[in-house]
C-alpha cells in the first residue's frame, strides 16, 4: 500500500508538520511506501519522499491520500481528481474576528474571505471524499456547524496529532522561577495574559521570567507593538524573552528547564505544546479554551477564570511545592500514555 500525504507547506515547527511527520514515521516503520506532496518545504526531513504536486507519479486505485487542511492554499481540484482512497485530516481554521482590533480595515476583509472561501472548499471537500480525520471533537463540531454534509458514505474519526518531539526529565540547568509559553505571536493566543500573570509574580518574587517560543508575523505587527508597549508600561523589559524559530532541542531544553508551561488561548483545535510539555514533565496550567479540556484529559491545572492575581498564586505555590509539582506531573503522564499507546495502525489497516 502507497501513502501519500498532501499539505499546502510543510514544515517541522508547526501543528501540521507534526503531524505530516509522525505518520510519515508510522508508515515507514510499516513497510508502506510513502511520500509528501507539497508545493513548499521548509524541512531536510524526509527530503527524499517529498514530491511536488507538477511532478506527480501514476497514482493507482489502491493508493491513500491524505490531505492536511488548515486553510485554502492546496490545489483542491488535483487531489480529488486523482485515483486511489481521499482522506482529509482537518487541523483547524481560526475565524478572523479574534483578528479583527489588529488588522487595517482592508486586511481584515481579506481575511474574512479567506475563510469563507475556506469553509467553501471544505464543504466541497466533505461531499467528495472517503473519510474525515479531526484532531479533536471540538474541530468536529466547529466544522460542522459552518457547513452542509450530504455525503452520506462519509466516515469520520477522532485522530490525535501523531507527532510530539519531547523528553521527560529536569535539565541540568533548571530555573525555579521560569514561565514558558510556546505558540505563534497571533491575537488568540492571548499573550497580554501572561504579561499580566508574569507582572502580578513580579511582586511576589523578582526572579520570575517569561520565556515566550515561537514565531513573529509581519500581519499582526500591530498586535505585538500592543504587547510591546505593555511590556514597557509594566517595566518588564528584563524579565520576557521572546525566541523565535526554535529547533526542537532548544525547545526541549527549555521544557526542562521550566518550572510550568502556561497557555491563555483562547482558540485552540487541539494544542500541540501542552502535550509537549506534558512529556517533558513540568506543570501545564491552561485556560479552558476550544480542544483544551479536551487534549489534557484531566491532566493538568484547567483554568476557567481568568482571574490574574489567583492564577499568578498559584503558580507560586507550585514553585515552593514540589510534591504538588510532582503529583501533577504524575497526572500529566497518565493522560499522555492516551496519546502514546493511540493505535494509528488501526485506521489503516482495513485497508490491506
Amino acid at each position: 500500500m502507497r501513502f501519500f500525504q498532501h499539505v499546502v507547506e510543510f514544515s517541522d515547527r508547526d501543528g501540521i508538520g507534526n503531524d505530516v511527520i509522525g505518520l510519515q514515521n508510522r508508515f515507514l516503520q510499516e513497510n508502506h511506501s510513502a511520500f509528501i506532496v507539497t508545493p513548499k518545504s521548509n524541512t531536510k526531513i524526509y527530503h527524499k519522499q517529498i514530491i511536488s504536486p507538477e511532478n506527480l507519479p501514476e497514482f493507482q486505485k489502491s493508493d491513500v491520500h491524505i490531505l492536511h487542511y488548515g486553510g485554502m492554499g492546496y490545489p483542491v481540484d488535483l487531489f480529488l481528481n486523482i485515483r486511489g482512497k481521499k482522506v482529509l485530516k482537518y487541523h483547524n481554521i481560526t475565524p478572523p474576528f479574534f483578528f479583527r482590533n489588529y488588522l487595517d480595515s482592508e486586511i481584515y476583509k481579506d481575511f474574512q474571505i479567506t475563510y469563507e472561501k475556506s469553509i467553501f472548499e471544505l464543504e466541497t471537500l466533505l461531499n467528495t471524499i472517503d473519510e474525515v480525520w479531526y484532531d479533536s471533537v471540538f474541530n468536529r463540531n466547529s466544522l460542522m456547524e459552518e457547513i452542509t454534509v450530504s455525503n452520506k458514505n462519509l466516515i469520520e474519526k477522532i485522530v490525535p496529532i501523531s507527532f510530539l518531539p519531547g523528553s521527560r526529565g529536569k535539565s541540568d540547568s533548571y530555573f525555579p522561577y521560569r514561565l514558558i509559553t510556546v505558540s505563534r505571536w497571533v491575537p488568540h493566543k492571548k499573550f497580554e495574559d501572561l504579561i499580566l500573570i508574569l507582572a502580578y509574580l513580579k511582586k511576589i518574587d523578582s526572579r520570575y521570567e517569561l520565556i515566550l517560543l515561537g514565531k513573529q508575523s509581519s500581519i499582526f505587527e500591530k498586535y505585538k507593538k500592543y504587547l510591546d508597549d505593555l511590556i514597557r508600561d509594566l517595566d518588564l523589559e528584563d524579565s520576557i524573552s521572546w525566541i523565535e524559530n526554535t529547533g526542537d532541542e532548544e525547545k526541549i531544553f527549555y521544557y526542562n528547564s521550566s518550572l510550568a508551561f502556561l497557555s491563555m488561548s483562547e482558540h485552540e483545535g487541539f494544542g500541540v505544546p501542552i502535550l509537549e510539555a506534558f512529556q517533558s514533565g513540568i506543570p501545564v496550567l491552561a485556560f479552558s479554551a476550544g480542544a483544551v479540556r479536551e487534549t489534557m484529559r484531566g491532566g493538568g491545572v484547567l483554568i476557567h477564570k481568568k482571574e490574574i492575581p489567583l492564577i499568578a498564586e498559584f503558580v507560586h505555590r507550585l514553585q515552593a511545592d514540589p510534591d504538588l509539582r510532582m503529583k501533577l506531573v504524575s497526572n500529566q503522564f497518565r493522560a499522555f500514555e492516551y496519546y502514546r499507546q493511540f493505535r494509528f495502525s488501526d485506521l489503516w489497516r482495513n485497508e490491506e
